[in-house]
């Protein structure tokens, strides 16, 4: 069981918490809870670990993952060690870290939305799940936007950074990839 905050792993999902400058640097992401790790396995990612409070999340559910993902991969922890990855007022007991996805631009999508100067991670996360829900097939973040693996962000979206693929580009990126595209242009404040 892992009981020290000086743990690596540890050390890695807090500063993936906490800041989005480790997020780009090491294009990792830290989920919190059950219900966003099963989303993201189940869409076929691999998380590089899972630290666990033994004492709050279901045996069962562990088992399951183990088979999903490798027992190697799974870490029972201390539960101030997990309170202290936590970002929400309650812990759900379970943090996995996995890579960012990267994902190829679809060469000839039918709906792309872009986003420009979302500033607050709970509309990010608010959006991107709206964005999945509509068939989507591509969301491009201007510079100017919150960080989309922002823990809120991660939370409001429910699932949407594994339905639809989320690229960050520059204005020049943007309007080279979408200059044989048909384009129809709304704002909102």
């Amino acid at each position: 069981m892992i009981s020290s905050p000086q743990n690596d792993k540890v050390k890695l999902a807090y500063s993936l918490q906490t800041q989005a400058k480790v997020r780009r640097r090491e294009r990792k992401i830290a989920l919190e809870g059950a219900r966003l790790v099963g989303d993201a396995i189940a869409r076929g990612r691999k998380p590089e670990f899972i630290l666990y409070d033994a004492q709050a999340v279901d045996y069962g559910l562990i088992a399951e993952w183990q088979n999903r993902v490798g027992a190697s991969n799974l870490y029972a922890a201390a539960p101030d060690i997990i309170e202290r990855l936590s970002t929400t007022e309650h812990s759900q007991g379970i943090i996995a870290v996995l890579p960012i996805p990267m994902p190829e631009l679809p060469r000839k999508p039918r709906r792309v939305l872009i986003l420009d100067g979302v500033r607050d991670p709970g509309n990010m996360g608010t959006i991107l799940r709206t964005a999945a829900a509509a068939g989507v097939q591509i969301v491009v973040l201007s510079p100017d936007c919150v960080d989309p693996y922002n823990p809120k962000a991660l939370r409001g979206g429910m699932g949407a950074h594994f339905r639809v693929p989320i690229v960050e580009a520059s204005w020049q990126e943007i309007t080279q990839y979408c200059e044989d595209l048909p384009v129809y242009l709304a704002a909102g404040d």
